[in-house]
């Protein structure tokens, strides 16, 4: 499918899909004034200069808003201007923009539609998303005995089945393990057999590749090539990403 046409899709769709999502895991919206009917009329026809949620109802707006400030720890005016809402002047709307367009093309080119990125799971409340975990944080050991070797050659002359880091230097890939074990809190035996390093048998194994393609897929067509994910970035020692705060 071209990217013009991903785009377009999901301009249309935003509003519920991602909606659905953002609000996941915030707290239930505070018992409307009795006096006060929530105005259902699409947000596209109350508020002006919406892009994104124009078809979500008007009164569901202010929640959306709150959700988002919650998941990158920010008040409106970071986005916005106080009392002139539609505004295009802080660069940080414009960016908004563009992430909530990333999370529909992450959803639909790479898990068949379904949102399993959020902005909370690279965000946790913060504008800049984490690519490291906390200083201070233990290493996982290596395993005893060590299948690894301290050679300069490329790694996929040294290791068998090597399909995603073959070209970096082979003494690197005990270091590029551990990090993924701790992004992902597990053990080796989680993705491969022990003893039997380069079987494919376990299916961890075939997604960690998908993601790392993913992941480069990513910041290519997102971030213009630049390094700005990591493993760290979504798991937090997790194998399975957060989409919205703990209740």
């Amino acid at each position: 499918m071209a990217r013009s046409r991903i785009i377009l899709g999901h301009s249309s769709l935003l509003g519920l899909a991602l909606l659905c999502l953002l609000l996941a895991g915030a707290a239930e919206p505070q018992a409307q004034e009795q006096s006060k009917q929530p105005d259902n009329r699409p947000a596209g026809e109350v508020y002006k200069n919406l892009q994104l949620f124009q078809k979500m109802p008007a009164s569901r707006l202010d929640r959306v808003m709150e959700t988002l400030n919650k998941m990158l720890g920010v008040e409106c005016t970071h986005c916005h201007i106080q009392d002139q809402w539609e505004r295009e002047d802080v660069e940080a709307k414009q960016t908004a923009r563009k992430m909530f367009r990333m999370i529909g093309a992450i959803a639909e080119e790479h898990f068949d539609g379904k949102f399993k990125v959020a902005c909370w799971t690279c965000h946790r409340g913060s504008t800049e998303p984490s690519t490291s975990w906390p200083e201070g944080t233990p290493f996982p050991a290596v395993p005893d005995p060590s299948p690894f070797v301290q050679e300069d050659k490329p790694a996929g002359e040294v290791y068998k089945n090597i399909k995603v880091f073959n070209r970096m230097p082979a003494r690197r890939l005990e270091t590029v393990m551990r990090v993924m074990r701790l992004a992902l809190g597990v053990e080796c035996s989680h993705c491969h057999v022990e003893g039997d390093w380069a079987s494919d048998e376990k299916e961890p194994k075939q997604t960690v590749r998908k993601m790392f393609a993913m992941r480069g897929a990513i910041q290519r067509a997102h971030f213009e090539g630049e390094n700005k994910l990591s493993c760290w970035t979504c798991h937090r020692g997790s194998t399975k990403p957060e989409t919205s705060p703990a209740r």
